[in-house]
């Protein structure tokens, strides 16, 4: 599978997708199977701003300036498509018309990109998948990379909306963690094995690239091999049951995602590409399986 540029929006396009094929392919049936359902758990940590972004076919409804500190993202979808919400900070006066303008071309991120996370994809009259970050003062925009019909991310329908997140007096915390997940070039570490229950994660970027963290639920007897290989071509029934995660974050960004874990296989994966050689992380190990019971 080759990705090309922007990585993060073809590999959270990618991600998307594999669950908008579930989404579908539940929707056919007349008992969806357990866990088909699944969604994030619309909880916000004591003290933190919560922000509703509604996501249409193709604008965002965000407020205009947001104040800095602890905040918890909740998707709304209100379109007829699948819609996530990526979060970046951008220095220098710039703004989300040139980071289109950036990805138009190969290349590295550029040093006044700052990807803080956010929601995973939302679909109409769905769950709100709900990720709570830390947020500095300064210019934002937010970005849909979902793909429409004709391949291309959302963005490029004009899917891109600025904000300000102004000064704020707030003494709000990082919220409390049951279970830290790290990501590293390249792999993933699970500080505990995760248990049948609602959990908060904790996800640290620790490499030294972007990287962000898609998390499935596993059809029964399906492998995370058995994902990867439909992804390729993403004919016939897709061997998950549930998907979510978390969107692209810069190296050192922390953001906590909020879901409800029943007992099965899950995997974790990075779709990013490599600086280096352009070939997706989980080609260089970042891709890992593990039981929730």
């Amino acid at each position: 599978m080759q990705h090309y540029r922007p990585d993060w929006l073809v590999a959270d396009a990618l991600a998307d997708a594999l669950v908008l094929v579930l989404v579908l392919a539940a929707c056919d049936r007349p008992t969806p199977s357990p866990g088909a359902t699944q969604s994030a758990v619309l909880v916000a940590p004591a003290g933190a701003n919560v922000v509703t972004i509604v996501a249409r076919d193709f604008a965002w409804q965000i407020p205009d300036t947001i104040p800095a500190g602890l905040t918890t993202f909740r998707l709304r979808n209100d379109g007829n498509a699948p819609h996530d919400a990526a979060l970046v900070r951008l220095d220098g006066g710039k703004t989300g018309a040139d980071v289109v303008a950036f990805y138009t071309k190969p290349g590295p991120d550029a040093a006044w990109m700052h990807w803080v996370g956010g929601p995973a994809a939302a679909f109409p009259g769905a769950g709100q998948p709900t990720v709570t970050v830390m947020l500095a003062p300064g210019h934002y925009a937010v970005l849909c990379g979902v793909p429409g019909p004709d391949g291309r991310p959302h963005w490029m329908s004009g899917m891109v909306k600025d904000f300000t997140v102004s000064p704020s007096t707030s003494t709000a915390v990082a919220p409390s963690s049951d279970v830290a997940i790290t990501l590293v070039d390249f792999d993933f570490h699970i500080s505990t094995p995760i248990t049948a229950s609602t959990h908060t994660v904790r996800v640290t970027n620790s490499g030294t690239q972007d990287h962000h963290m898609v998390i499935v639920r596993l059809a029964p007897g399906k492998s995370l091999a058995d994902v990867l290989a439909w992804a390729e071509k993403a004919q016939g029934p897709p061997p998950l049951v549930w998907g979510s995660g978390t969107a692209s974050m810069s190296p050192g960004n922390v953001s906590y995602m909020h879901a409800d874990f029943p007992p099965g296989q899950y995997a974790l994966i990075c779709f990013i590409s490599d600086v280096h050689d352009g070939k997706p992380h989980f080609v260089h190990g970042m891709q890992k399986q593990f039981a929730v019971q």
